[in-house]
């Protein structure tokens, strides 16, 4: 689980996150976070790298390109953040219809369990309970106690926050405000619980490397590059966002993204 959630944080917030360390006036190292537009070329770059040649996924020779398995892995890592945050959407859909019903009835207690099973499927999608030394039971056996804090936290906000972040056409900014928005509201939860809720929000959310900015200036550099005339670095770019958009379709429908797509496609024409 470590391991994952390190090599998840290493796609999210290193590989295309920041440029070299650059020396300011008091000569100290200090990383700029990466343009949306450099984000979108260096994605673009590596799906087309990923991919093969000739796009396919197939593996091209030694000399060129990268192998299948590679670009396999990776539309593997980027569909489970997008199945993860489906079953995050169905959790806190099916939690709010839950005022919709008497505590007492026997609709509220069916609704209830249904929603409990649909957050039972949440946590076998996300990372497993962390170790902590302060506890004398097994990450296991803690992880059904979570969840039942969780289902009945007060706090509107965690639900509003986890519910914008399993949307993938979330800001940077929202994801960021997530990170420091839940500790603060779960902490009364217990350090256990606060960091497994941060552990799913990390799953969940959009990271740098994929996120709807960086499809939305592939789009603008895929329209740059046809009028230039440039029909190789046009594909690229298109390939790359048909990559991304099959498997969260949403970051290519925005109102600025899908615009820009269907002028791009009539100058096609």
């Amino acid at each position: 689980p470590d391991m994952r959630n390190r090599i998840i944080m290493i796609v999210d917030d290193v590989l295309l996150g920041s440029t070299n360390a650059t020396q300011d006036s008091t000569g100290a190292g200090k990383k700029k976070p990466l343009t949306p537009t450099s984000r979108a070329v260096g994605l673009a770059m590596i799906v087309h790298y990923l991919q093969g040649e000739d796009g396919s996924g197939a593996k091209p020779s030694s000399s060129k390109g990268g192998s299948s398995n590679a670009f396999k892995w990776m539309c593997a890592l980027l569909a489970q953040r997008a199945n993860l945050q489906n079953a995050v959407h169905a959790y806190i859909d099916a939690r709010s219809k839950l005022k919709d019903y008497d505590p007492e009835s026997e609709k509220y207690l069916t609704a209830d369990a249904e929603a409990m099973e649909l957050l039972e499927h949440v946590a076998s999608l996300t990372a497993p309970v962390p170790d902590s030394p302060l506890s004398t039971s097994s990450p296991e056996g803690e992880l059904p106690d979570i969840l039942r804090k969780l289902h009945n936290a007060k706090d509107k906000h965690i639900f509003r926050i986890l519910a914008t972040i399993a949307t993938p056409i979330h800001s940077p900014s929202a994801r960021a405000r997530a990170f420091e928005e839940l500790p603060k509201r779960t902490k009364s939860m217990g350090n256990t619980a606060s960091v497994w809720i941060k552990s799913l929000a990390r799953r969940c959310a959009m990271g740098n490397f994929v996120n709807v900015e960086a499809v939305e200036h592939c789009i603008l550099l895929a329209q740059e590059c046809f009028r230039e005339e440039d029909c190789k670095a046009t594909m690229t770019f298109l390939s790359c966002i048909r990559v991304v958009t099959k498997i969260y379709p949403m970051v290519g429908g925005t109102t600025d993204g899908f615009g820009n797509l269907v002028e791009l496609f009539g100058e096609c024409r």
